[in-house]
């Protein structure tokens, strides 16, 4: 529920989509998620994504946060989102 339902957690062809939505009075969310071998730590905080890739033996996904592509790399991946989206 808080994966597909706060965050709006989708996988589609080659990229990660994520729409959040996250309730005001929580402070974050934070999950995991393994994709063809590769995985993806995502973290939610006000109006930052933070997606943490550790290395990967596989080429990585895509990312679109409210429809805006991002390119991901191994490390700690950082974007501000506008919530009005």
């Amino acid at each position: 529920m808080v994966v597909n339902g706060f965050t709006g957690f989708d996988v589609q062809n080659n990229t990660i989509l994520l729409k959040p939505q996250i309730p005001g009075e929580w402070n974050q969310v934070i999950y995991s998620v393994e994709i063809r071998g590769t995985r993806y730590q995502m973290t939610f905080d006000n109006n930052i994504v933070e997606v943490a890739i550790k290395q990967s033996k596989h080429s990585l996904m895509s990312l679109a946060i409210n429809r805006q592509n991002y390119e991901l790399k191994e490390g700690l991946n950082r974007f501000i989102i506008n919530k009005d989206n």
